[in-house]
Formats: structure tokens, C-alpha cells, sequence
């Protein structure tokens, strides 16, 4: 039941590995990747996408994010777009 869901998750560098096997393409050099509806979800940010140097659009809504943090590396992102996740805190952005 619901024990399973809390406890699988999917990571930001599996989505992202998934992401580039659909789309035959590096994700560090692609200008927009969507990772939403992930399944299991994902749960948290991690620094897999500091390597997408390029994304200037990132999707990652309807997962279950709770902490938005170290997007740092990503100097090109322009749009985030995180709906319908379970967003609790925002910090550090910027490193």
C-alpha cells in the first residue's frame, strides 16, 4: 500500500538516464528536459543536475519534491517549472 510508495523513489540522475535513452540525446547539451510524472516519483533534488549546463528549461512537476535546492550549476536555466510537488522549503539555489 502506501508504505511502498514512501519508500521507492526515483533519483534526479535515473530520471535524467531515462531522459536521455527516449530522447537518443545527452541531457547536458539539451536546452529543455522534462522529467515529470516520474514513476516511482521524485522525492528530491540532488546534484546529477548541476551537469545540465545547457537547460534553459527544466519540468519536474507532479513528483514529490519537498525542498527545492543546489540548481546552481544550471547558469542557464530560465524557466522551473515544479507544480505539484510537496514544496516545504526553498533554499540555496545559487550554489
Amino acid at each position: 500500500g502506501t508504505t511502498f510508495l514512501r519508500t521507492k523513489m526515483t533519483s534526479c540522475a535515473q530520471a535524467i538516464k531515462a531522459w536521455e535513452t527516449k530522447h537518443e540525446q545527452k541531457a547536458e547539451d539539451a536546452k529543455e528536459i522534462n522529467i515529470t510524472c516520474q514513476i516511482p516519483p521524485l522525492t528530491k533534488l540532488d546534484n546529477s543536475l548541476s551537469a545540465l549546463k545547457c537547460c534553459q528549461k527544466l519540468s519536474m512537476s507532479t513528483n514529490m519534491i519537498d525542498r527545492m535546492a543546489g540548481l546552481g550549476g544550471m547558469s542557464n536555466l530560465r524557466i522551473l517549472s515544479m507544480g505539484r510537488n510537496n514544496i516545504k522549503k526553498i533554499e540555496k539555489l545559487d550554489e
